[in-house]
């Protein structure tokens, strides 16, 4: 299996709503994370009411800054907070010391009120064990470093083995703690069943041989449908029943761990891009199940529960998608498209007055993060230009600090026109199709 061109899985939240919403992505799976018809204008980028946009994270179930907006330095870019030499642990430690509750912006009257107030309820949130050693934890973060690493290398199948030793490595660790196997027993269960259920997409595929869904379960090592009336059964009810077994053994065997969220949110973003064997509903469904688990483990994890709702979206869940956004827009290290992503649901489900008032608070949180900039040109000396030029190199072109008031102007509510393919590095720089989107 080869892996698919214009590789982009992790770190930064992938979008797509099919048939729902217009694609300008070569793969449905993508849609592009910014519009690019009007590219780096200072802090600015302009934003298509008709697409969702991907998050990029910045550090392990939060994405904080290392500076209020008042300090923030007038030049660096309003994605790319951080340093781009930090490393992910150090940021995931970052991430733990940082507060930005004080970025938020008050709640608008004119938002929907019902957001949901207990989604770990909604999520079936599974509980907590004894923690991980710091040791353990340090140990996976660097795995999970390693695996965007190869990534950006497009080695797609070597990084999804070295998510895997993650995973594992924290089922050993919490087997050792309890002094049992049922950790790694349901690791392997979860991810068997996930397997599995990719077998039942092919019953009654004459090129790839007619078989009955009894003989498809006797042939498997999950034993969930053993005593089930299969010859009644439909496989599309058994694929789903094999979901739910693996989204729970998942949960199971890497509770409790935060960095346990973001290595499934890593193997979630990986699944389109392990080839092209499976139909994209199976290949949307593993996401999903890892997505799932990510979010039952850590309510928290920002990505995990915004990839959830763009997936919902995707399958035309409007109303799930919705709920997941507006969870996510309570969360202390919310991100401004998040209410970009919120507005474009709503207006979906036609609720134009919420649509606007999402729309409203996305602008507001874009300028309280310095995503406005209405100074004109900003003249710096020579040695500064040649250091923004250097330092942005590696991850994409220097950030250009000539803008104009029209470039300031919010872009109409509803446009559905499709935009060109943009892809953003892994701290929110411009990378050209076909690149890693580190």
């Amino acid at each position: 299996m080869k892996a698919r061109n214009g590789f982009a899985w992790l770190l930064g939240i992938s979008t797509s709503l099919g048939a729902l919403l217009p694609l300008a992505a070569e793969e449905q799976s993508l849609l592009p994370p910014l519009n690019s018809t009007s590219g780096d204008v200072g802090h600015h980028r302009e934003y298509s009411a008709s697409q969702l946009y991907r998050l990029p994270l910045l550090g392990p179930d939060a994405r904080t800054a290392s500076q209020s907006p008042s300090s923030a330095r007038k030049g660096d870019d309003s994605v790319a907070r951080l340093d781009d030499s930090m490393s992910l642990l150090e940021r995931y430690r970052l991430a733990s010391k940082t507060d930005r509750s004080q970025w938020d912006e008050p709640a608008d009257q004119d938002v929907e009120s019902a957001f949901p107030t207990d989604r770990t309820e909604q999520l079936g949130v599974v509980g907590q064990t004894a923690p991980l050693s710091a040791n353990v934890v340090d140990s996976v973060l660097k795995a999970v470093q390693r695996s965007i690493d190869m990534g950006n290398r497009g080695a797609v199948f070597a990084a999804r083995e070295e998510l895997d030793r993650a995973i594992l490595t924290i089922a050993r660790n919490k087997d050792a703690l309890s002094g049992g196997n049922q950790h790694v027993q349901a690791l392997n269960e979860g991810l068997r069943a996930l397997e599995e259920t990719s077998d039942f997409s092919q019953i009654g595929d004459i090129r790839k041989g007619v078989a009955k869904l009894p003989d498809v379960v006797d042939g498997h090592r999950t034993r969930i449908l053993r005593q089930a009336d299969l010859e009644s059964m439909s496989y599309a009810s058994a694929a789903q029943q094999y979901l739910a077994f693996a989204e729970s053994r998942l949960s199971d065997a890497l509770k409790g761990e935060n960095v346990s969220a973001d290595a499934l949110v890593a193997l979630g973003k990986l699944q389109p891009h392990l080839g092209a064997d499976s139909d994209e509903l199976t290949v949307d469904n593993r996401s999903l199940v890892f997505f799932r688990a990510a979010a039952r483990i850590a309510p928290t994890n920002l990505v995990a529960s915004h990839e959830l709702a763009v997936l919902c979206a995707k399958r035309g869940d409007l109303q799930e998608a919705k709920r997941l956004f507006q969870w996510c827009a309570q969360l202390p290290n919310c991100e401004p498209v998040v209410w970009k992503n919120l507005a474009t649901v709503h207006a979906r489900l036609g609720e134009t007055q919420y649509a606007q008032s999402a729309q409203s608070r996305f602008y507001a949180a874009q300028q309280a993060i310095g995503g406005f900039d209405n100074s004109g040109i900003d003249w710096v000396s020579q040695e500064e230009f040649t250091r923004r030029s250097v330092a942005s190199t590696p991850m994409g072109p220097a950030v250009t600090r000539a803008t104009s008031p029209a470039a300031n102007v919010p872009p109409p509510a509803y446009q559905n026109t499709p935009q060109p393919e943009v892809r953003y590095g892994r701290f929110g720089r411009q990378r050209s199709q076909g690149n890693s989107p580190y």
